[in-house]
């Protein structure tokens, strides 16, 4: 991360500004004054009521910063700078200084204070002691950074360190986390003026922490496993404390707490080798905080990175954090390396132990997809062996299947879109249209990046458009139906595979665990039907009567049409449908829907749920912040996040099944308005298929699967007949 530019921290003046390197103790970046003798605190207003009563320091602060220097020095070889805060020759409150009256206790209750006697806190204390905290916090920063160099430089320097050094380098490590814990409270103190707020994110001090504070230390404690372990474990305890107490009290920067809480906790399952109740507990405690932090950065892709590697042995999850860390707005690059790590054993034929063939078998062929392998005949005899144990495999899952259906939808729709590669025709459509998503590299260290992106704001995807005409003005018409597009044949190994298994469970007779495979391939094709440009790509290989027939296996069930036929989807709960007539008049247009204020809104996909009844379907969270996907959801659709448990989104209940039946039914009845592909009965409520699409998709099954299709396709017509 580049420096930032030197600046003055005093809220008048900024004329002292000078160029320097922000670890360095003379360029700190911050306007200091030794000989200042006004009086100031000398501790963090932890709190405005009564924090700066007192004005002493903690003696184990300061004594923490002898002993680190002093052994410090004795490590490195390297003379110890006098890092210790410039004290003031006063630290008594003046006498005039105003104070409110302590209030007197009620008479049953002599001799106690009802309340402690808070003085306030006026700017000028607040600069100078986030002057004083800063100028020591560089200096202790430049150690970390001076040793860190020296044993990046020399490598084996530190292999006979003895237990006394190393503890002193934990001192040292200690103190600077300390020094930004002080400086991260004063500067958002509730007294502290808007531009003494954004000195945390102006000087990256939340990066600096962990890149400087920790992370190296941590890699360098790594290196020298397993004589340092006992001291790593320490120093993962120490800082995740820390960081911990941050993420209560600063919660400004909550998102880099919540991925460096997610990053220390990885180190410390991956270094614990003896007790597995204590691995997977760490285990599970990063996966939370990375979910935390995605939950609130849904588009940055290094997330979905770290949870892809916490996802193992489950492989249809690593693929599916794989996928979308490569195909979200802001991809994460390293992923490209992560998951050959996934790959390259199964297409060397290791044996991969505790995961089933199933898994195997489609791991295999995306492998072969994402290498651009020159194995058609390994990838017809994988796509062969997924495609005859898929019907068997998905009615023993029963309803475990919906979640692990959606995120296959997932992995097959990003193979589309070449698992973000940037040449992909696709993928510029996308962007064209205003989905973008940045190709460009987004390879920073872990919470590194993490101020950056917030700095610009949250990516918010821009809501696609229901006109037509606005995408034409942007993407050039589509080609002829007759001659395929340019970029085709790069996307016809993906295709073909995408459109086999969904020939397979399209005929699996309207199961319900299908129903989540279901609902993201048809997210998928309503997006791509708003890109012209698209359609050519993706019409003529769609099963379409056989997703004709599944829907009209659903529609049999649908309890309220008036929830499918509109444009807006309104999320009710059971006893707001049940009091609305099905003869109900529509008192709203098509294009709209009135919020409580009675002002029509413009929108294109559903409002947001008015309560914990009407939630998002957990195929929603696997969707979201994929470039393809987002603009189906409006901004306040996952706010209900903060307010459930991880578990609680992916619990299946009835009234889902019957969410999910009216989203499948609503996205198909929203592709049929198009009049190209589906046809939409309104009277006998029937989906068919338009004539030029009548057989399109059926013999796209390739490579052994028609037997199992044909028998599936027969009981599916048994099914309709009756």
């Amino acid at each position: 991360m580049a420096d930032q530019p030197a600046r003055s921290l005093s809220p008048k003046l900024d004329s002292g500004d000078t160029e320097a390197e922000p670890g360095s103790p003379t360029g700190s970046g911050i306007e200091t004054k030794t000989d200042d003798t006004s009086p100031r605190p000398q501790s963090s207003p932890r709190n405005s009521s009564s924090f700066y009563s007192q004005h002493k320091r903690p003696a184990d602060r300061d004594a923490s910063r002898d002993d680190a220097a002093a052994v410090s020095g004795s490590t490195s070889g390297l003379t110890q700078p006098d890092y210790k805060r410039q004290k003031s020759p006063s630290t008594r409150v003046p006498d005039d200084h105003p104070s409110p009256p302590a209030f007197a206790a009620p008479p049953r209750y002599p001799g106690i204070e009802t309340q402690l006697e808070a003085r306030p806190v006026s700017m000028t204390q607040l600069v100078n002691e986030i002057k004083n905290i800063y100028t020591g916090l560089v200096m202790v920063e430049s150690k970390c950074i001076e040793i860190d160099d020296a044993q990046g430089a020399s490598g084996n320097t530190f292999n006979n360190l003895n237990d006394e050094q190393w503890q002193a380098l934990v001192a040292l490590h200690r103190t600077l986390l300390h020094e930004h814990h002080d400086f991260m409270i004063t500067s958002q103190h509730p007294s502290a003026s808007p531009s003494l707020r954004r000195l945390a994110q102006k000087y990256t001090m939340p990066t600096r922490m962990w890149r400087h504070g920790i992370h190296r230390f941590l890699e360098l404690l790594r290196h020298h496993l397993p004589a340092s372990g006992e001291h790593m474990t320490a120093f993962i305890y120490l800082a995740y404390s820390m960081t911990a107490m941050l993420y209560e009290q600063v919660p400004a920067f909550e998102d880099a707490w919540a991925e460096c809480l997610g990053d220390l906790s990885r180190y410390r399952y991956a270094i614990e080798d003896d007790d597995q109740h204590v691995r997977d507990t760490w285990k599970g405690v990063s996966r939370r905080w990375y979910t935390v932090a995605s939950n609130r950065a849904p588009t940055i892709g290094r997330l979905y990175h770290h949870l892809a590697i916490l996802a193992w042995p489950n492989i249809i999850t690593q693929m599916h954090f794989y996928a979308k860390s490569l195909c979200v707005p802001i991809p994460f690059a390293s992923t490209r390396e992560s998951i050959l790590t996934l790959f390259d054993p199964i297409l060397n034929g290791v044996p991969t132990r505790g995961v089933p063939p199933i898994d195997t078998h489609f791991a295999t062929a995306h492998a072969i997809l994402f290498t651009k392998a020159p194995c058609l005949g390994r990838l017809d005899s994988a796509t062969s062996e997924y495609l005859q144990a898929l019907p068997g495999h998905i009615t023993r899952m029963a309803k475990n299947w919906i979640e692990t259906g959606a995120q296959t939808a997932v992995v097959n729709c990003c193979a589309l879109l070449q698992y973000g590669d940037k040449h992909n025709a696709l993928l510029k459509l996308l962007q064209k249209s205003g989905s973008a998503v940045d190709t460009g590299d987004n390879d920073s260290d872990d919470c590194d990046s993490n101020i950056d992106d917030n700095e610009g704001g949250d990516v918010h995807l821009k809501p696609g458009s229901s006109n037509d005409a606005d995408i034409d003005g942007a993407i050039t018409d589509a080609p002829s139906d007759k001659q395929p597009p340019v970029g085709y044949d790069a996307l016809a190994r993906s295709q073909k595979f995408t459109v086999d298994t969904d020939n397979v469970v399209l005929s699996m007779n309207g199961k319900p665990s299908c129903n989540g495979y279901i609902h993201v391939r048809l997210v998928w094709m309503l997006s791509m039907a708003r890109l012209p440009g698209a359609r050519a790509f993706l019409e003529n290989a769609f099963p379409w009567r056989r997703l004709t027939n599944a829907l009209n296996l659903m529609m049999a069930s649908c309890s309220s049409y008036e929830h499918i036929e509109r444009e807006t989807f309104p999320q009710l709960v059971k006893e707001e449908r049940s009091s609305s007539p099905k003869d109900e008049p529509k008192t709203q247009s098509e294009d709209s829907y009135r919020d409580k204020t009675g002002v029509a809104t413009s929108i294109l996909a559903f409002p947001p749920p008015p309560s914990r009844k009407s939630k998002p379907l957990p195929e929603d969270w696997a969707l979201r912040g994929l470039s393809w996907a987002e603009d189906m959801f409006p901004h306040a659709w996952f706010d209900i996040v903060d307010i459930m448990d991880d578990d609680d989104r992916f619990m299946e209940s009835e009234p889902m099944a019957e969410l999910r039946r009216e989203r499948i039914l609503w996205l198909a009845w929203k592709l049929a308005r198009y009049e190209k592909w589906l046809v939409y009965d309104a009277t006998k409520h029937e989906f068919s298929v338009a004539n030029p699409f009548i057989n399109v998709g059926d013999r796209e099954r390739g490579w052994g699967a028609n037997a199992i299709i044909d028998d599936l396709d027969e009981a599916g017509n048994e099914l309709v007949e009756n």
